[in-house]
């Protein structure tokens, strides 16, 4: 049986806010999402390594950024409007999959940045970018 490989029209992402933390919310006129995992590389390097350096895993972060269409009316894109202009953290969902398999990511993050373009001749369009704060847990559903 082949594998099944996602396809990116598949993943939404969603969020909550303080106000509803447990109502997600999907962000409307998706068009793209990144989910971006780091992590910091602390040198251990001693003399005993020659001729190499050697590391230990540090710290992490994680961020998401998602494009798309402007709707104006779209419940999701008021709740992160207002939550960016209020400075609150959003609970935020990453769901990659359909019914059949999928895995969520979620996590708090802060709005860090929400990029709103108006071209003359073309579709209004917004970026946003969460910064992760803290854990981002990763649950993988099989059918």
């Amino acid at each position: 049986m082949p594998e099944t490989v996602e396809m990116g029209v598949t993943v939404l992402v969603k969020c909550a806010t303080a106000a509803a933390p447990t109502v997600f919310l999907t962000v409307g006129g998706q068009k793209g999402a990144t989910l971006h995992e780091e992590r910091d590389a602390t040198e251990v390097t001693t003399k005993a390594c020659w001729p190499n350096r050697a590391y230990k895993p540090g710290f992490g972060t994680w961020t998401v950024s998602c494009d798309g269409m402007i709707v104006a009316t779209d419940a999701g894109m008021t709740a992160l409007r207002e939550a960016f202009h209020d400075g609150l953290e959003v609970k935020l969902q990453m769901i990659a999959g359909t019914a059949v398999g999928c895995i969520t990511y979620e996590g708090m993050a802060i709005i860090k940045s929400n990029d709103l373009e108006f071209p003359m001749e073309d579709g209004a369009t917004f970026a946003i970018e969460f910064q992760g704060n803290g854990d981002l847990t990763h649950t993988a559903k099989i059918a």
